[in-house]
């Protein structure tokens, strides 16, 4: 069984921040390279943040920047959710809150913008009570919401650096001079092969990239592959695929992923793994798949 899910696009505000980035603005913060909030603010997110020891001891990470305070599961690229203390309403008339920002959150009141993932009280037992409650892991499901659309730009990008190098290969025989003479010659059986021994090598190098492209884009069974922080990792696998054509962001998710470790791990998605791990994050190869994070990949097998 699989179900349909939306992929955002870049420009929505369902995308969270990256973890890594969460950290620059907190340096920033902290060398007070950033403009800081009314005093009140600062003082009432500190009380906040104390307020949520649980998930400290749960491996959970805060990082203060000047709006607020991000949190970090200490496994995901992306933040977890965000603390603050302030009026998100449009009018400033509801009065500053306590307020835990996370994609578990679905607030109906709004039909757009984040403040359809907030949720908040004026009350800091309420808030703590929220916070505990909404901020918890990211789902492999909503790592793939997020993850997807920068894996099909990635590919379309490296599919057209491919199909620009054998345009231009093409282009290279077709000024060559000799191939004026010589193809008439073998058309109509004056010669067998090409003897100008440049224009030989031209061809050659124009055929090995149309069949290296065909390997490439053969077709295969898309996954997105998340490998576990236990000292012996589970390692989840969950077939996805395009569902609406000319729209990479429609994609259908397996309802249940396959989970393996690392002996059981099938042994050519444990080889796509192999190429993957050698290159850097956010890094496609065609025909293998994108290395999202150390621990996040898309697999074709």
């Amino acid at each position: 069984m699989s179900r349909e899910i939306f992929a955002y696009v870049s420009d929505s505000n369902e995308i969270p921040v990256t973890i890594q980035r969460a950290k620059e603005l907190a340096a920033s913060f902290d060398m007070g390279m950033a403009p800081t909030d009314n005093v009140q603010a600062v003082d009432e997110l500190d009380y906040f943040r104390q307020e949520l020891g649980l998930l400290k001891k749960a491996g959970f990470s805060f990082y203060r920047i000047y709006t607020g305070v991000y949190v970090h599961d200490g496994s995901s690229p992306y933040v977890s959710g965000m603390l603050t203390y302030r009026d998100h309403t449009e009018n400033r008339e509801g009065g500053a809150k306590y307020t835990v920002e996370s994609p578990f959150i679905t607030n109906n009141r709004y039909g757009y913008g984040r403040n359809r993932f907030r949720k908040g009280s004026v009350d800091l037992r309420k808030a703590r009570k929220i916070a505990l409650g909404y901020l918890r892991k990211l789902t492999d499901e909503q790592h793939i919401k997020w993850t997807y659309q920068s894996y099909s730009y990635e590919i379309r990008d490296r599919q057209y650096q491919d199909n620009f190098a054998i345009n231009q290969a093409w282009e290279a025989v077709q000024e060559h001079d000799s191939l004026k003479i010589e193809l008439p010659n073998i058309v109509y059986g004056r010669q067998s092969h090409i003897v100008n021994t440049e224009l030989h090598g031209l061809v050659q190098r124009y055929d090995a990239l149309v069949q290296e492209e065909k390997v490439k884009n053969a077709s295969g069974q898309l996954a997105f592959v998340c490998i576990g922080q236990e000292e012996l990792p589970a390692i989840t696998v969950t077939d996805i695929a395009p569902t609406t054509p000319g729209n990479g962001y429609n994609i259908d998710i397996a309802d249940v992923p396959h989970t393996f470790t690392p002996s059981t791990l099938p042994e050519e998605i444990r080889g796509k793994l192999s190429v993957l791990n050698m290159v850097e994050p956010n890094t496609a190869v065609i025909g293998v798949g994108m290395k999202m994070s150390e621990d996040m990949f898309y697999v074709i097998y």
